[in-house]
This record gives C-alpha cells, structure tokens and sequence, in this order.
C-alpha cells in the first residue's frame, strides 16, 4: 500500500525513535525472579521439554495438554543454553516485544508516511500493558510478533504478482508459527487484520491478484503445523486428542471455567492499559469513523472486531488484547502526524494524556509519603486482607522509590504542559513518554529488586530442599508445585495430603495456603499435621507442614 501524499513536515519524531521506553522492560526483565502464576509453570513446562520429551509437554511430570509447543521450544532453548537463567527464559518475550514495535513502524511506514513509523514504537511499547507485559516469560508478546508479522506480510500488495504470491505464502507460514505458539486464537487475530487491511485497498489494486491456489497455501500454512503436532502428539498419547482439538480452545469458550468476566470488562480495563495515550487512541477512533482515511478506517475495524470477539466470550484476560495493540498505536500515531503535518488536533487530547499522569504523579508521591510515615501502621490494620496486603506491600518496598517515580511524572507533566501551552500536542506526548519510562525505570530499578523475594517462590523452595524430611513427594494444597520444583528440584505435586501422610510417614511435608488449609481439609487430616513454619508468597501465607511425631 501506499503512503500517503501529504508531505512529512516537520518530519521529526520523538526523542530517539521512542525506543528508549524500552530500557525498563529490559531492566526489569534483569532484575526478578519468575513471579506466580505463569512464569514458573511455563519455565517448568519448558525445562521438562527439553530434559525430557519436545514433542509432548508436560509440567510436573504430568501431561500438559494447555498450549502448542513453539514458545516453549523458544524458551527453553535458551534457558537450557544459559543453565535455566531467568532473563534467557524471558528473551523470547522481550525479542518479540521489540520486534513488534519495528513491524508495526514498517507497517505504518507503507500505510502513510515516515513520520507515523517514528511514533510507532514509542506509541506501542509505552503503553502500560506492554511495559507490564513486554519483558515477562509469557506466550502473548511471542503471539503478537508473529501475528503481526503475517498480517504485514499477507497484505503488502506491492509490485508484480509474483511477489505478491510470496508475501502470502510467508504470511501463511508466520501465521502458521503464530498458532503453534498459542491455537486457534492465531487465526482469529491474523485473519481480521488481513481482512481489514486488503478490503482498504481492494478498489485499488489491478487485476494481477494472487491466484486461488496462493490463498489455499496461505491457509494451508496458517493451519498444518499446529494440526500436524496436535494429531501426532495425540497419537502418541490419546487422552491428548480431547484436550488438543477441543478443550483448550473451544471448550474454554464454551464452558469459562477459567477467567470468567462480563461482556463490558474489557471495555473498563483497555482505557487504563493503555495509558497514557488513552485519550489519542480515542481521537484515533473518531477519526476513524469519518472513513475519510481508508487504511485508518481499515486498522480501526481490525481492532474493533478483535475486541468486541473477546468481550463477547466468557474468557477474559487483559493480557489477551496484545495481539491488537500495535492496531491501537497505529491509531494514535496517524493522529499525532496529522497535527504535526498542520490538521490541529483538539486540545483536549493533549491536556487529558497530561492531566492523566500529572493524577498518576501525584498519587504515586502522596501514597510514597504515606507509606514512609505510617507504613507499619497501615500494613497492620489490613493484615487479615492479604489482597489488599500485597498491593500496599508493593508500595511499602520501596516507598522512597515510589515518591521519585511520581515526582518524576509530576515534572514530566509539568514540561508537558508548556509544550502543549505552545500548541506542540506531539511534542507534549513526547515528553509525557519520557516521563513515564522514567518513572517506570526507576520502579524497575528501586521497587522491583526489593519486592522480588516477597514474590518469587525461589526462597521457600531452597528453604524445602534443605529440609531433612526428603518425602517422596510434597503435597500442594492452594500452591502451585512448578515453582518449587523449577527452582530447587523438590518433587512438589498436587495430591491428596491424607494419601501423602500414609505413604511419607515422619518424612512428610506438605504446602498449604492457610485460607484453603481452614475450609477444605478435614479435623482428621489436619490433627495428623504439625506446623512447622509460615511463608509468604505473593499475596498467600503458605504454611509448612509436617507429620506429627
């Protein structure tokens, strides 16, 4: 597709393409352990693929029917070649973060113009979500890249047919990859976003059109290598077969037993993801619906489609949305060039985005201050809440880091609002992007580093394996085992604590979140036990517990 023909004055974009916001994910990416739930449980999942079988998972010696296997492969590559580190674990996440950022400022390059493709990467990755998001061991950013990448591929219609052809082709192929990292929901993704883009510019095109037997080899590599492994692998191991073909995708629409959210969740929880460019995305969706810009209008209705699908099904995870992110920054960045290029923009969406973390600045430094005066205090009186005690532990780990951070966006706020005095609305987001992955870096640097023995199971798990006890197994009840096993090698599982107690004798030991410990074990099982330690992980106080003498 074609940029368009306005000019690309004045053709400057943020401070240092925007790829500076990147430094926290990275940072924080360095600093942690593997924090519950997901890190430790795809880190085990990988690990046991690769010291055990590649082509069926399994997490704790049991089969893991959840996922495909291709970020597992990815991870647990580098994992086994950095001995199991935890910032190799992440690189697949980070990489494919990054590479986001580059393929969604390519496509915004061929879409308009040099100027959108500056913003981009500062539009995408600093988002709150994706700061979050970017650096952890997670599927999502991996599904995102090459999500991306296939529907950047499938619709450059440029030049003679046949390399329109093999464009297709290798959009079929990264489609393909996309659903061996996580389903069906690939094809979903892909699918809308090449839909969308092609009928923007379906008039336009001449009749040199990829032939029918192109579009069936694009389907054919968008579906084959995820059914191939799905159908050996259950082969294999047939109680796979429902899991693999249903269950892990249909059927969690179906029956949404996990993660379970009204209609209107997303609606409520995007805008605060978002930020702080909420209020651009929003004029990037009015702007939109003028349908005076086609491949504008084409990239709203890619995310539009995407986003009411995942309200409309019972599932709902944030983290789900990321696959249309780049679409939301694509949005945003056509507004921001456009007041640039001399179309002004409201006023409003500049002083919003700047109200938005002046309110963040101000709240974060009060809450520091609050915390370091009556911090104890505080933690004391919600000490029966532990969700709330978690968020207020956050805070409280580093609650001088806390007031910088939010002085830091104060500051930023206030040079904001001198750019946007002058009518420089891009300008302002700029520095209000600096601001945020300032602060960002500085929690990444202060807060994270003291919260993460709170957070990562690696204490408790050394603390397991020195024990003299040596159980054949350690029953979790309200714990999730891989951590443990992941970080100290301890045979953690999900078992019976009566079944444990007759096979261990006086070498048991045993996990328990208190909360599940008081409502679902029986007097009986509970008098066979003795309280050896308590722990805290996360938001849970985990006991320890052995067999009575």
């Amino acid at each position: 597709m074609s940029a368009a023909s306005s000019p690309d004055l004045p053709a400057r974009g943020p401070w240092l393409g925007g790829w500076q916001i990147a430094l926290p994910i990275v940072v924080a990416a360095a600093l942690r352990d593997l924090w519950a739930p997901d890190e430790p449980r795809y880190a085990q999942v990988a690990r046991e693929a690769f010291e055990g079988n590649l082509f069926v998972l399994h997490l704790n010696g049991e089969l893991y029917p959840d996922k495909p296997p291709l970020f597992y492969w990815l991870a647990g590559l580098c994992g086994h070649l950095s001995g199991w580190n935890e910032f190799a674990l992440r690189l697949p996440s980070i990489v494919a973060t990054l590479l986001t950022a580059w393929i969604t400022a390519r496509l915004a390059r061929r879409l308009w113009g040099e100027l959108e493709a500056r913003w981009v990467p500062l539009l995408f990755l600093g988002t709150a979500m994706v700061l979050e998001i970017g650096g952890r061991l997670q599927i999502d950013p991996v599904l995102t890249a090459l999500c991306l990448a296939a529907i950047e591929r499938a619709t450059d219609d440029r030049g003679a047919r046949a390399r329109r052809s093999r464009r297709l082709l290798a959009g079929g192929g990264l489609a393909g990859l996309a659903a061996l990292a996580k389903g069906p929901v690939a094809w979903l993704h892909v699918g809308v976003g090449v839909v969308a883009l092609l009928a923007a510019r379906a008039r336009e095109r001449d009749g040199e059109r990829p032939g029918r037997w192109v579009w069936a080899s694009f389907a054919l590599l968008a579906i084959g290598p995820v059914v191939a492994w799905a159908a050996l692998a259950s082969l294999r191991e047939p109680e796979l077969f429902g899991a693999l073909f249903f269950g892990q995708h249909l059927g969690r629409v179906v029956e949404a037993t996990q993660h379970p959210g009204p209609p209107w969740e997303h609606l409520l929880h995007f805008p605060l993801y978002f930020l702080p460019f909420t209020p651009l995305f929003a004029a990037g969706i009015a702007r939109a619906w003028r349908r005076s810009d086609r491949p504008l209008t084409a990239i709203a209705v890619w995310f539009a489609v995407v986003f009411l699908v995942f309200s409309a099904i019972p599932v709902k995870r944030d983290l789900y949305l990321l696959p249309i992110y780049p679409a939301a920054a694509l949005l945003c960045a056509r507004v921001l060039a456009e007041g640039m290029r001399g179309r002004p923009l409201r006023a409003w969406i500049g002083t919003t985005a700047n109200a938005v973390v002046f309110g963040f600045g101000s709240l974060f430094t009060a809450t520091g201050v609050a915390l370091l005066v009556a911090g104890d205090t505080l933690r004391n009186a919600i000490a029966h809440r532990e969700s709330t005690l978690e968020l207020v532990d956050f805070l409280t780990a580093e609650a001088g880091d806390t007031v910088i951070a939010g002085m830091v966006l104060v500051t930023g706020a206030a040079f904001a609002h001198r750019q946007l005095r002058r009518a420089s609305t891009a300008a302002g987001i700029d520095v209000l992007a600096n601001a945020c992955s300032a602060a960002a870096l500085v929690l990444a640097l202060g807060v994270l580093p003291a919260l993460d023995p709170h957070k990562s199971p690696r204490a408790l798990a050394a603390y397991l394996a020195a024990r003299p006890e040596k159980p054949v197994a350690i029953p979790c009840l309200g714990v999730q085992p891989e951590g443990y096993r992941f970080y100290a090698r301890i045979p953690t599982v999900k078992e019976d604590f009566a079944v444990a107690l007759d096979r261990d004798g006086p070498r048991f030991l045993a996990l328990a979140w208190r909360k599940e410990y008081d409502e679902l074990l029986s007097d009986a099982v509970r008098a066979r036990m003795r309280l050896i330690t308590t722990w805290h992980v996360g938001a849970r106080e985990i006991l320890v517990l052995g067999a009575k003498h």
